[in-house]
């Protein structure tokens, strides 16, 4: 069984491997699937993880220091390929906010209600509105051009075309909605809080 001292607040797993970044120790863990733990990459002390996924041979991570969220896209062995600035409020609940999808970096502009389409170098391709976007969303890949959306507050659940900005659909049927993940690319996986 595998013990970790701190909460984890941001966590993927990729190629048999987990990357866990736990609250208060700046850095970013790598667990295999002996459970060995490995510092994988180091973060200044006033930084905190936001965001981690693991995509096209890259592990892509969303640092927020002192108000500033970043993108950081690096290589499996944990060397920094590129970053860059994005836009975001400061304030809005941490989780899920990052999804890839194929050569693609989907992140929730949340303070501003859209999504912001990245290039894997950074270099903004476009703005999908996205009323449904609130400070406390989350969101996670869903086929080729798609994302999935929560929202706590209207404790409704969105598919929302990238292409369209159309809503695909909406449920209604989990209480407080949560972090979010697509297994299998056939299931939708919904975390709720409990009242």
């Amino acid at each position: 069984s595998l013990k970790l001292l701190n909460t984890p607040t941001a966590i993927c797993h990729y190629k048999n491997n987990i990357y866990c970044y736990l609250s208060g120790s700046h850095k970013i863990l790598q667990i295999d699937s002996q459970g060995n733990q490995f510092e994988w990459v180091s973060y200044l002390s006033d930084a905190k993880v936001e965001s981690i996924r693991g995509k096209n041979d890259k592990i892509f991570v969303i640092f927020e220091k002192i108000g500033n969220p970043q993108i950081c896209v690096y290589d499996l062995s944990g060397q920094l390929i590129t970053s860059w600035q994005h836009s975001d409020c400061s304030n809005c609940n941490p989780c899920n906010k990052l999804a890839v999808i194929g050569n693609q970096v989907i992140v929730g502009d949340r303070s501003n209600e859209r999504l912001t389409v990245y290039s894997m170098t950074g270099d903004r391709i476009r703005r999908v509105p996205c009323t449904q976007l609130t400070i406390i969303s989350r969101i996670c890949e869903a086929g080729d051009d798609s994302v999935i959306i929560t929202d706590l507050l209207s404790d409704k659940v969105y598919k929302l075309s990238l292409t369209t900005g159309q809503i695909e659909w909406t449920s209604a049927d989990v209480t407080m909605p949560a972090a979010v993940v697509c297994y299998a690319d056939q299931y939708v996986l919904v975390a709720a809080y409990v009242r």
